[in-house]
């Protein structure tokens, strides 16, 4: 295992015998609004850095499969390419404004690269791989629903006995715009207006730096809810709160998988979330839980009051989500998609491999930093710092070294202005 750092994880791993390694990678790109010469230079020396660390690590170990649990860095996907190890990518992550992807100029390309390098693709849900289906096609995938563990039996046993007109609702998550909490304070401002004064919210999560927080606490205060609405920070153990709640509302519109849906389940609890995303997939409406209309806050308070007004039937949807939750997220069988993609990739690989190196993820990353600003001459010096950690590779045969220059000879023929 490759960590950023030493903590709870590794402590884990430590006990249970499995090797992991602490390494630091930058990871950097360019944005249409950069035009920074000197943060050119280091993007590309830095990254090209980060891609000669992780074919070292990659090769002293020799494994059979690299499994990438991100799409973001890529460095131990190139690496792996270039020594023809198959690789595993995890997706789970949104391709949009959220996480700025869809923002740099090179993402398209990066897309490309991944769906040329990738030997196989795990989508955390059916929304997710949706996102990407125009972009990745050439490796096989499947859907991996991630696997909950460590939660303890007390949670996994508890029930909710009544929903009343008092009852107590809790959103965990981030506090950001993208998790669009706003929509569930206007529900509840609506419900007010409609007699149900008594209703409970609590927000837990980091806020961000933004404003947003501010937005909501400004909706609180000027909608007189500071009686009915708390904000707590960040809970390493979400489920110490929501058990004092009887619903969980999971008002983001566009979650790529949805573990708080999941987790609201697997306390017991009625979960109403939108009727979009990945939440979708882990609610069938009336059966498991609530879905409401994402585009229209009144649907969100109508779903609320239904709760209220029919309390032996919440309770018996929010008690068979967590039995559905339970026998799909807790048994051995969530591992199944999991195992036939190891069975599957291990089979795509070369029995005759030779594991020579090829420079073309390097020459590609150079190249796009110069299709972003278009400057020869840090392209030049990129290529130098480049080169130089390069070499390093084939210093030691003259053979690769031959092919390091073939590499060269390449670059200055496509851009005949480096000569």
């Amino acid at each position: 295992m490759i960590l950023p750092k030493e903590g709870s994880f590794s402590k884990k791993l430590s006990e249970i015998d499995i090797n992991h390694k602490v390494e630091n990678y930058t990871w950097s790109a360019m944005s249409s609004y950069d035009s920074d010469a000197h943060l050119n230079l280091g993007i590309s020396h830095f990254n090209a850095d980060s891609i000669i660390k992780a074919y070292h690590t990659i090769q002293d170990f020799n494994p059979d499969i690299v499994i990438i649990n991100t799409i973001m860095p890529p460095w131990y996907m190139y690496a792996a390419k270039s020594l023809d190890i198959p690789t595993i990518m995890m997706i789970r992550e949104s391709f949009d404004e959220r996480n700025s992807t869809r923002l740099l100029p090179t993402a398209l390309e990066y897309l490309d690269n991944i769906n040329h390098s990738a030997s196989y693709i795990l989508y955390n849900s059916t929304y997710t791989q949706n996102m990407y289906k125009d972009y990745i096609s050439k490796p096989k995938y499947s859907v991996y629903y991630p696997v909950v563990n460590g939660i303890n039996k007390s949670i996994l046993d508890s029930a909710i006995d009544k929903v009343d007109s008092r009852v107590s609702i809790i959103t965990p998550g981030s506090i950001v715009e993208h998790k669009n909490q706003l929509d569930l304070l206007k529900a509840i401002d609506i419900l007010q207006r409609r007699g149900l004064k008594d209703i409970s919210v609590t927000l837990m999560g980091h806020a961000d730096a933004k404003g947003y927080i501010k937005t909501l606490q400004d909706f609180i205060k000027s909608n007189n809810l500071a009686d009915n609405v708390k904000i707590l920070d960040f809970s390493d153990n979400p489920f110490n709160e929501i058990i004092k709640n009887q619903i969980v509302v999971v008002p983001s519109k566009s979650e790529a998988f949805g573990r708080v849906t999941l987790e609201g389940q697997l306390a017991g609890r009625l979960v109403i979330g939108c009727d979009s995303g990945g939440t979708k997939e882990l609610i069938a409406h009336r059966d498991t839980g609530l879905l409401y209309n994402p585009d229209k806050v009144e649907d969100l308070a109508d779903s609320i009051e239904w709760a209220i007004r029919n309390p032996e039937k919440a309770i018996f949807i929010a008690k068979n989500g967590q039995i559905n939750a339970k026998e799909k997220f807790l048994t051995e069988k969530a591992y199944d998609s999991f195992f036939s993609a190891l069975q599957t990739t291990l089979k795509s690989r070369k029995k005759d491999n030779k594991r020579s190196p090829y420079f073309d993820p390097v020459y590609a990353l150079i190249q796009r930093n110069l299709h972003v600003n278009s400057i020869l001459e840090d392209y030049a010096r990129s290529l130098e710092a480049a080169s130089r950690q390069l070499l390093e590779l084939t210093s030691k045969k003259p053979s690769k070294l031959t092919q390091f220059k073939a590499f060269v000879k390449k670059i200055l023929k496509n851009k005949p202005g480096l000569s």
